[in-house]
This record gives C-alpha cells, sequence and structure tokens, in this order.
C-alpha cells in the first residue's frame, strides 16, 4: 500500500492528470504507465487513493484499473451510452467490489481548497504536518531544478510530557505557543516553520547546506535554553530545553520523504546521546570510528584566525572533532587547528585541519580550583566540523584513526 506521504510526491501531477480528460481512459492508463515509469512511484495506487481514499499495493491498483476498464464497457453496453471513467470507478467499488460502503461524491478541487484552507497547527499558528511535507516537497523539486541545497531541522523539547503531567496541560499549551514564537523569530522570510507533534517542531530552509542548518539549530537551542531559564511556573523557572536533527538535501537524501525521515534519525541520536543538544545525520556511523581519547593525551592548538590557547583534544570521528580549550569560540566561527602528540612519535608531522565551530558548551567549574589550573585551565567544550578534504600536513585522517585505534585505549566503532 501507497503512504501519505509517497502520495504527496504524485498529488499535483495525478491531479492534473485526472482533470485533463475523464472520459479517455486509453490515455489516462497510458500516462499512468508512463508516470510510473519514470518516478518509479506507486502510480496507480496513487490514483486510486485520491479518487476513492482506498488503499492497495500497486499489483492490486494495476488489476483494479482493468477490472474497472471492463466493467466501464459493460455499463455503456447495458445502458446504450457511455457512463465516463469516474461514474464506472464509482459502481465498480460500490457495487463489484464492494470495498466502497458509504461513497462520498466530492469534486476534487473542493478537496484541494479545503487543503489549502487550513494549513495551520491551531495551537501554535505554525505549518501543520501534512502542508508542512508538502512545502518540503516542493521545496525539494525547486533544489533539484536550479541545483540548490536546502535543509530541515526537527527539533523535540525534552522531558515535555513531565511539564504536562507537572503543572497542567493548559500551562504546557502555552509554553508551546511561546516556543513557536520563539522560533519564528529565529528564521528569514523564505524559511517556513512546521508543527508536525504534539512537542515537536520543524523548520524547512531554502537555500541552506548543512552547516548553515546546524548553525540555525544550534542559535534556537541556546535562545530556547536561556528563554525558558527564565521562565516562571508558580515561582520556579520552567527550564526547558531542546533537542534537534539535521539533514540535508542533496548531500544526505535525495526525497523530500527521505529528508524528513533523515532529520528524525539525527533527533534520535541527539536524544539518546543525553539530550539538549544538536545533530546531524550521520550514513552508517558505526562504519566510522569515534574516538573517546585518552585525556591529555593529544593537543589541540587553534592556529587562525586569532590565538585561543592550547587545548585538549576529548573525541575524534571521520567529520570532526571535540576539544577543550581556555577561551571560548563563537559557533559558526571557521577555524584551523593542528592536533600535536602521537603524530612525532610515528615520524610524522602533526595533524591539521580546517572546519567550521558548530558546538559551544562552558564547562562546570570544579570547586575547589586545582591550583595549577587556576589560570589556565580548559573552560569550554568545542565541537569541530571538518571542511571536506582540509586535512593536511602530510598524514591522512583514516590512517591517524586506525593508529590510534591501535594505541590509545577508550576506543569505539
Amino acid at each position: 500500500m501507497i503512504p501519505h506521504e509517497r502520495l504527496d510526491a504524485l498529488r499535483s501531477r495525478l491531479v492534473d492528470l485526472l482533470a485533463e480528460d475523464a472520459h479517455n481512459v486509453d490515455r489516462l492508463l497510458s500516462q499512468l504507465q508512463a508516470l510510473s515509469h519514470e518516478t518509479g512511484l506507486d502510480v496507480h495506487a496513487a490514483a486510486l487513493l485520491i479518487l476513492t481514499r482506498l488503499t492497495f499495493r500497486e499489483d492490486e491498483a494495476r488489476r483494479h484499473w482493468e477490472a474497472i476498464v471492463g466493467h466501464r464497457e459493460k455499463m455503456g453496453e447495458t445502458l446504450g451510452r457511455d457512463v465516463g471513467l469516474r461514474v464506472a470507478l464509482m459502481d465498480y467499488f460500490v457495487n463489484e467490489n464492494r470495498n466502497l460502503l458509504r461513497p462520498t461524491l466530492i469534486d476534487l478541487e473542493m478537496v484541494e481548497a479545503a487543503e489549502r484552507e487550513t494549513p495551520n497547527d491551531s495551537l501554535t499558528g505554525l505549518l501543520a504536518d501534512l502542508p508542512f511535507r508538502t512545502a518540503v516537497q516542493k521545496e525539494c523539486r525547486r533544489a533539484r531544478r536550479y541545483t540548490q541545497k536546502m535543509s530541515v531541522v526537527v527539533f523535540d523539547i525534552d522531558d515535555f510530557e513531565e511539564v504536562n503531567l507537572r503543572n497542567g496541560r493548559a500551562l504546557g499549551d502555552r509554553l508551546l505557543r511561546e516556543a513557536a514564537i520563539l522560533v519564528s523569530n529565529k528564521i528569514r522570510d523564505i524559511d517556513i516553520a512546521g508543527r508536525p507533534g504534539e512537542d515537536e517542531l520543524t523548520v524547512l530552509l531554502p537555500e541552506t547546506d548543512g552547516n548553515g542548518a546546524l548553525l540555525v539549530a544550534e542559535r534556537f537551542r541556546r535562545e530556547f535554553e536561556s528563554y525558558f531559564a527564565r521562565r516562571e511556573c508558580q515561582g520556579r523557572p520552567v527550564q526547558l530545553k531542546i533537542s534537534a536533527g539535521v539533514a540535508s538535501y542533496p548531500a544526505d537524501a535525495t526525497s523530500a520523504h527521505e529528508l524528513l525521515e533523515r532529520a528524525a534519525q539525527a533527533l534520535y541520536s541527539a536524544k539518546a546521546g543525553g539530550k539538549n543538544m544538536v545533530q546531524r545525520y550521520q550514513p552508517e556511523r558505526r562504519r566510522f570510528l569515534r574516538l573517546e581519547l585518552e585525556p591529555g593525551r593529544f593537543e589541540i592548538e587553534v592556529l587562525s584566525p586569532r590565538e585561543a590557547g592550547r587545548g585538549t583534544l576529548r573525541d575524534l570521528s571521520h567529520s570532526g572533532l571535540l576539544f577543550t580549550g581556555p577561551e571560548p569560540l563563537e559557533v559558526g566561527e571557521r577555524i584551523e587547528i593542528r592536533v600535536t602528540g602521537g603524530q612525532e612519535e610515528r615520524g610524522h608531522p602533526p595533524l591539521s585541519a580546517r572546519g567550521q565551530v558548530v558546538r559551544l558548551e562552558e564547562l562546570p567549574i570544579q570547586f575547589p580550583v586545582p591550583a595549577e589550573t587556576e589560570e589556565a585551565g580548559d573552560r569550554y567544550e568545542i565541537g569541530m566540523a571538518f571542511d571536506l578534504g582540509s586535512l593536511g600536513g602530510g598524514d591522512d585522517l583514516l590512517e591517524f584513526l586506525e593508529w590510534t585505534r591501535r594505541n590509545v585505549v577508550g576506543t569505539t566503532t
């Protein structure tokens, strides 16, 4: 059976096709066949779903279309006139196949108009789930046509059910409306925000690559946390936090449905990683090494755009690294770093890389502060995403990862 998400990809083309000539069944079926070959989708099933609201597997739908053509000829012979495709289709499903027990006769234009008139979620004013998915589908087509990039961010409020249980549904609804206002204030005019579920928010970002979407998501996450740390309920801060997943077209997906699925997968990773964080979709994560490194074994030196002191490498993967340092770096800032330690043991120059800061967290201060770290201790945790092909210093990242896996404790895959 064809899911509604895949029907969205065909709806506008099929509605136009069904409206062109409802009586020319041969032409209609040949165009359905051509569209099926072009898209690889279950076109015959999608057309029946639009006309009858019944779902079938594609092979079943083809058999029904053949039966409808025969039923139309039989009705024409009995009545002495051509009854047309739609009447034959309705009679077939009511009196022959009996899948429709209480059919409703309605013009397709009325259905389309009704869907257009109520696109927004009644609570937040953001786009509802189906219209948002339709917007993503349209933007995917536009991005494909003009060879552009686009991204989707899926947010989920952490532990929101507990807030509802503790404070009541009325307050929960009010907080959701405030969250919707926050996200609306953080996006551009061409961006689209939606609410697909109870405590979920979504943002469509046209002409935006994965790094740009990470920045948008991270700015909103920080603004959300800051706002709800100040927002009080019954004399106590609400302290809501939010997690997010990011996926981009065409880097992570080639269709709207796939794009939304992969943003959701990235969100699940953020939730599993401890919540209150932003994750980008990582295909087949377990194929790549992710190294939790021995504390103090490797040092990070930030080379540009400014000196930021030496830090400690904490975590390394195929796409980026995590380190701690004494000075903050802005999310979105482009930096060049050098990794020291280990390379010298192998007779190689230090590993260097360029990329973008995608995460900044202030570490909690430990009391009492050790005397030796009082002035130069690492106060910030910084995440960096590599630029593709930026690794230098006469070494390759995979070779470095393999050497580290063999020689450094704390390796995971």
